[in-house]
């Protein structure tokens, strides 16, 4: 239920130049004012952020950016994500309604919040993974080398798609082991 602007505008935190409870939670470093509104691992929830926030002395206010409170929202909750204590960002929680974010859903969030940043790191990492065999396929397209595999334990024979056309064939056509491989090598060179 956040608006653009909203997600926007907390999509684009720094650690290193905001300040908020927010990256206080994410970063592990809560003020003291934070501590009436901190869960035992780590999380911030507040069921009504107008009352704490006018609890506050000016020079804690000032700790806050108060977006949260500037679009009304009077629950809020932040449980931070990491993987192996890299942050790699938080899920934020919030609602109009005072009340809206128990306690039993922001402890649930932090039992799932490992599973969610191995997920989230496991994402990064196929990314990454996929974007250099593309690299790797386009440097052997235009170089026009190809690389091949032999697992010899069941007898099959892995080509790149550049070795394919560097021999003429569809993929589907080769037989992918090495007695094919060496049906298209030159018997002298055998």
């Amino acid at each position: 239920g956040f608006s653009e602007e909203f997600v926007s505008v907390e999509s684009m935190l720094c650690l290193n130049k905001d300040v908020c409870a927010c990256i206080r939670v994410v970063a592990q470093v809560p003020d003291p004012q934070d501590a009436s509104v901190m869960t035992e691992r780590g999380s911030f929830r507040c069921d009504d952020m107008f009352r704490f926030f006018e609890s506050l002395t000016e020079a804690e206010k000032a700790r806050y950016r108060s977006h949260c409170l500037k679009r009304g929202f009077a629950s809020v909750a932040v449980v931070p994500i990491r993987y192996r204590q890299k942050i790699l960002g938080a899920i934020h929680l919030a609602d109009k309604h005072e009340n809206k974010v128990p306690l039993e859903n922001v402890q649930f969030l932090e039992n799932m919040a490992g599973l969610i940043g191995e997920a989230v790191h496991r994402f990064r990492i196929e990314q990454a993974l996929r974007s250099s065999e593309s690299r790797l396929l386009e440097a052997q397209r235009i170089a026009h080398l190809g690389n091949w595999e032999m697992d010899y334990v069941i007898n099959k024979l892995w080509w790149s798609d550049e070795v394919h056309r560097i021999f003429g064939l569809e993929p589907r056509e080769f037989g992918a082991t090495y007695e094919a491989f060496l049906s298209y090598v030159h018997p002298e060179d055998r």
